[in-house]
């Protein structure tokens, strides 16, 4: 197997997690700036939904049309917290 040269197209993020591709743009989660990123194809940045002071874990699309982003979110809790004490939430943007 050939090793790829990687192309750096955009930067600037903490960690970033749950790539999802829809629509010609790639849906993440930009983890320790608690926020959802929208990114063309390029780097350009075409949406951001910022969840702070919620963590932001997760991006999914989904319902009737695949085009409901839903997010899940949660405040940090010290380890130990039960599970269900933690006041995660899930959300949609329509």
């Amino acid at each position: 197997m050939q090793p790829r040269e990687l192309q750096v197209i955009a930067d600037g993020f903490t960690y970033l997690e749950s790539p999802r591709w829809h629509d010609g743009a790639l849906w993440f989660v930009d983890f320790y700036t608690h926020r959802a990123v929208r990114m063309a194809e390029g780097g350009r940045i075409l949406e951001q939904i910022d969840t702070a002071p919620e963590g932001i874990f997760a991006v999914a699309l989904g319902g009737d049309d695949g085009r409901t982003l839903f997010l899940c979110a949660a405040q940090r809790c010290p380890p130990g917290t039960p599970a269900g004490d933690a006041g995660g939430r899930a959300a949609f943007c329509a």
